[in-house]
């Protein structure tokens, strides 16, 4: 692993992993990762173990087992289970934290959960937790840490089970969502929304941004460039193919797109993915 010491901190909740109860459900090792260049990681999970990873600002590759997945800013990743995993990033800042206990998968069926913006403030709210136990305690608060990460779990069950908030404004968000997610490859406008959902375009605009932490069209065009490395990935299509499938007018629109979210060019982001073994 590249490390420059400024830019990560890594703290240890458990000197010795013999000490643990191994009933209780514990942060083991957290990092929060400053914005670096060109860094990568790799970590081993066990069996008793689970990594949660939030994404800040930026974009991370993740190989779990060998499998590449993407996950942009805003975005959240949580899976157990025994896996090899490398985490490779660019112009990045995320936090994440490997957890540790007896019999975590009984708590979460699903061993791997992809988690969009909307889930953004309660990941960053469990990663405050930990840290402000960390300055607040010289030992280990072992029942305040489990506290916390059984609100994540119970948080990441209602996600995977899609109950969702019940609240007029995230259920206007969602609603937004769920039309980007079937027109995203089209020209969507504020008024196409306004019609579809009743809501006025400066109300939505207000609510989103609040919610979400971007506005709809930073959501837009972010969905779109999603589609983008998921193709650049999984396909051999030129990148006027892709720009046409995802609804750039051009390549040259997907290439400024890209550049100015990622901080990178596209054909750097596939030097990247075809340079891991």
């Amino acid at each position: 692993m590249k490390k420059n010491e400024e830019l990560i901190k890594v703290h240890h909740y458990v000197m010795k992993e013999e000490c643990m109860n191994s009933e209780l459900l514990l942060a083991k090792e957290i990092l929060d990762s400053q914005i670096e260049q060109d860094n990568e990681m790799q970590m081993s999970l066990k069996d008793n173990q689970s990594l949660f990873l939030l994404i800040h600002h930026g974009y991370a590759l993740i190989w779990i087992d060998g499998q590449c997945l993407s996950l942009d800013e805003k975005c959240s990743l949580f899976f157990h289970g025994k896996k090899e995993i490398q985490i490779q990033w660019n112009h990045a800042q995320f936090e994440y934290a490997i957890l540790q206990g007896k019999n975590m998968k009984t708590l979460i069926e699903k061993e791997k959960i992809n988690l969009d913006p909307c889930f953004y403030q309660k990941s960053v709210i469990f990663f405050r937790t930990c840290w402000s136990s960390l300055k607040k305690y010289s030992q280990v608060d072992a029942m305040g840490i489990t506290s916390a990460i059984y609100r994540l779990f119970s948080d990441l069950s209602h996600y995977a089970l899609g109950i969702q908030e019940d609240n007029a404004q995230h259920k206007m968000v969602q609603s937004i969502i769920e039309f980007i997610e079937n027109h995203y490859t089209e020209d969507i406008t504020l008024q196409m929304l306004e019609n579809y959902l009743g809501y006025s375009k400066y109300y939505m605009l207000h609510v989103f941004t609040d919610v979400m932490g971007l506005s709809i069209h930073d959501y837009f065009i972010r969905r779109r460039l999603t589609q983008v490395k998921v193709l650049m990935m999984e396909t051999d299509k030129s990148m006027n193919e892709i720009a046409k499938e995802c609804g750039f007018k051009s390549e040259v629109s997907l290439y400024k797109s890209f550049k100015n979210i990622y901080s990178i060019t596209p054909g750097q982001f596939k030097k990247q993915i075809k340079q891991h073994p």
